[in-house]
């Protein structure tokens, strides 16, 4: 729009008197209206005459533009006058509704908005616990710039645990590697067996995307009870993980157990292979496990299902207050903790460790093979 013709509009059309509280607008209002509507029809036809270079827009403005009027009239000032006490009053009750979203500690009022135990806000003081390695010279079986392979103990976290202070293998891979270097997928605390660590966050990455493309190959070893006649077999079973809180729920369950109509379940997929069978005392048979799928405990649970679960284990398969006992004693703060002894893990559970071993990992990273496999002695 001209700007003349904007200075002369409010020069010549627009003035404002006040009288009694009210506001009042004077203007020849049919002058006006006519300046605008040749100002605007003007403005049209040059933005008009400008794009009609460009494809599929060649009828812009060809259709006139129509104004609709209404008489104007008095401003209320009332309404003005209680406008800021309004707006005060908005911001009052807003802030007070942001308060009691978020601090109000409700379960359904958190659950709205996806906030849970583990990311509620933090109020008052708070202790920051720092992760600092704690090594006891567990080395690596094989290393390279990208990536190392650890033979990890039985009895012996992957990582730190909630507030725990137990020594995991986090501690052995950030002593050697610093704080970039982590792991590349888990095996249980009663596993033993390799364990792929990525050095650098590119090393990471690329062993997690081998991983989830289901590209690795893992074996595994196993003493169950029992005589085990057949030779080569599957399980395709779904499990479930239980919500944390309840009695015994470290436990994951399978599809048709009591009780566990509420849980999510997954598939999960296991292939066996009978290697012979151990006579001590008990019969005890050795089996290949190639675990196709990586649910919760998965190879625990399945061989516990199929009723013969795997010799040592301490929570399928065993009594119930038998892992209670054995879960008061493992998972509780350092400075208390007495883990069971070895005699009566093997009065509970029949050994003194988890009869599981990790014992092959095969995998493709930069076009090049890789096969490891753990000379562990892996006996009863």
């Amino acid at each position: 729009m001209d700007e003349n013709l904007i200075k002369r509009i409010g020069d010549e059309y627009l003035q404002a008197d006040h009288k009694d509280g009210e506001t009042f607008l004077h203007t020849d209002y049919n002058e006006f209206l006519s300046i605008f509507k040749t100002s605007i029809n003007e403005g049209m036809e040059t933005t008009k005459e400008q794009l009609k270079s460009l494809d599929g827009i060649e009828e812009f403005g060809e259709k006139p533009i129509n104004f609709e009027t209404e008489e104007y009239g008095k401003v209320d000032s009332y309404g003005i006058a209680f406008t800021p006490l309004f707006l005060c009053i908005g911001l009052w009750v807003g802030a007070l509704m942001a308060y009691v979203v978020l601090y109000y500690d409700h379960d359904e009022r958190f659950g709205i908005l996806g906030i849970t135990s583990k990311n509620k806000i933090l109020q008052n003081c708070v202790q920051v616990l720092m992760f600092k390695p704690d090594s006891l010279g567990l080395k690596p079986l094989f290393e390279n710039e990208d990536f190392a392979i650890f033979n990890k103990p039985s009895k012996m976290l992957i990582h730190p645990k909630g507030a725990f202070a137990h020594h995991s293998l986090m501690d052995e891979i950030r002593a050697l590697y610093g704080r970039e270097a982590s792991l590349a997928h888990r095996i249980d605390k009663e596993t033993s067996g390799l364990v792929l660590v990525g050095k650098h966050k590119n090393s990471i990455a690329k062993l997690g995307e081998i991983f989830i493309k289901g590209a690795v190959k893992k074996e595994y070893l196993a003493v169950v009870r029992g005589d085990l006649k057949a030779y080569n077999f599957a399980l395709s079973l779904p499990l479930a993980t239980q919500p944390k809180g309840g009695d015994l729920c470290v436990r994951s369950r399978y599809l048709g157990e009591p009780n566990t109509e509420s849980l999510k379940f997954k598939e999960a997929q296991t292939t066996f292979e009978t290697l012979g069978v151990v006579t001590r005392g008990s019969h005890y048979t050795l089996i290949k496990v190639l675990p196709k799928t990586g649910r919760t405990h998965q190879i625990r649970v399945h061989l516990y299902a199929l009723g013969i679960p795997i010799l040592g284990d301490p929570l399928y398969g065993a009594k119930d207050t038998h892992s209670r006992e054995y879960l008061d004693c493992e998972f509780i703060t350092q400075e208390s903790a007495h883990p069971l002894s070895d005699s009566k893990r093997i009065e509970y559970f029949g050994a003194s460790r988890l009869m599981l071993h990790a014992y092959r990992l095969q995998f493709c990273y930069d076009n090049q093979w890789y096969a490891f496999v753990s000379s562990e002695n892996f006996a009863i």
